[in-house]
Order: structure tokens, then C-alpha cells, then sequence
């Protein structure tokens, strides 16, 4: 699985940090389900910093709604665009679909309005499965053939 490394003990470290962010976003859900905003903010922004695409995308999600935190659509851009960066099989396609959807589709302050990026963004979350995006990409088509 790893290529040929000089200290051995690499993997093991780089696989004892990926259980460790997938705890702390399990840990994340779990109080997110139980309503401990809080605390699931606080989990979400551990996995986060290790760099776990869906909790990422959870940050991202805080930030731009104002859950728990001062509204911060820039810091939420900042998390998204943090999710989309992971391997594409393991990564979260819904800060696809939020990129395409908050952002590019209509702009947002200095972030240009850009159709091309919001189809393109669409059409990744659609191939895995974000049935919204669909719905999108529609009426994204549907504009560009009027």
C-alpha cells in the first residue's frame, strides 16, 4: 500500500493519525445527533485539522450557517475547498455541491460567479451519488441551452 520508505515506522504513524481524525468526527456526529452543538464543533474542527475530508465539509457547514460560531462565509469557503482536496474515493462529494451551490453558482464577494466551476462541481457530486446536484446541473443545462 505505502511506497518504499526510509523510516518503517511511517505507516503506522500516518494510520494511527487517519483513526484518530475518524474518531474524532464519529465523536462529531455523535454530539451533533445528541445536540451538543458545542462539543460537535469542537470534534469536527479536531478531525478537520487533520485534515478529514467530511469534517471538513461539517466546518465548512458551521461556519457558513452560523451554527455555534459567528457566521464566516469565508472561513467556510476556506473548509470546503480543504474537503474537496483528499483523495477523490475517500472525499467529501457534498462540499462539492456546496462550492458549486454557495459560491461559484451566483458568486459571493470577491469569489467570481463562474458556471463553468459550478457545473463542473456539480457533475463530481452527482457521479457519487448527491441527488441534489442533479437537480442543479438541470437547471444549470437548461440556462445554457435558452
Amino acid at each position: 500500500i505505502y511506497g518504499v520508505h526510509r523510516n518503517l515506522n511511517y505507516p503506522l504513524r500516518r494510520q494511527r493519525q487517519m483513526c484518530i481524525r475518524d474518531r474524532y468526527n464519529n465523536l462529531g456526529k455523535i454530539f451533533e445527533d445528541n445536540k451538543d452543538m458545542t462539543k460537535a464543533f469542537e470534534y469536527y474542527l479536531k478531525s478537520a485539522n487533520l485534515e478529514e475530508s467530511w469534517a471538513c465539509n461539517k466546518v465548512a457547514e458551521f461556519y457558513r450557517l452560523g451554527i455555534f460560531v459567528k457566521q464566516d462565509k469565508i472561513k467556510a469557503f476556506e473548509y470546503y475547498n480543504k474537503a474537496i482536496k483528499g483523495e477523490r474515493r475517500i472525499c467529501c462529494h457534498y462540499a462539492f455541491y456546496n462550492l458549486a451551490k454557495y459560491y461559484y453558482l451566483d458568486g459571493y464577494l470577491e469569489i467570481e460567479k463562474n458556471i463553468h466551476i459550478a457545473r463542473n462541481y456539480f457533475e463530481i457530486a452527482a457521479q457519487n451519488n448527491i441527488e441534489l446536484a442533479y437537480y442543479e446541473l438541470f437547471n444549470i443545462l437548461s440556462l445554457i441551452h435558452i
